[in-house]
């Protein structure tokens, strides 16, 4: 089958807001790491296992863990993009999803922050 590929407002939106779910994990990471190199390489190590899980079929233990981290929706939002020759609702979910795990991360790095920091 043919891309569809001419939804550049979309596709823009997509990227802003499928981003913000990969900003509040790095915030996380940042935020439970006390040095630039040392969250460097936590995020590293955490997300490129996290990428292979997103390839093991649905159900189980990878089902629960995509569910708790921003690739599996964006993966989800940019397929629809690429595949789907209308634009379904299920689009609109992705990047809901993407946008509340992003704000939830946000969330929890700003608790590590406050916990950490005995002045706040």
């Amino acid at each position: 089958g043919g891309l569809t590929v001419g939804r550049w407002g979309l596709w823009v939106l997509t990227l802003l807001l499928t981003g913000l779910g990969f900003a509040g994990f790095g915030a996380l990471v940042g935020a439970a790491a006390r040095e630039t190199r040392t969250a460097l390489l936590a995020t590293l190590m955490i997300a490129l296992p996290l990428l292979f899980v997103g390839f093991l079929p649905d159900g189980g233990v990878a089902e629960a863990l995509t569910a708790v981290v921003p690739f599996a929706p964006a993966t989800d939002a940019y397929q629809t993009l690429l595949v789907e020759p209308s634009v379904p609702a299920s689009l609109a979910v992705d990047l809901g999803h993407s946008v509340l795990l992003g704000a939830t991360l946000a969330i929890a790095a700003g608790l590590v922050l406050r916990r950490r920091d005995p002045g706040s």
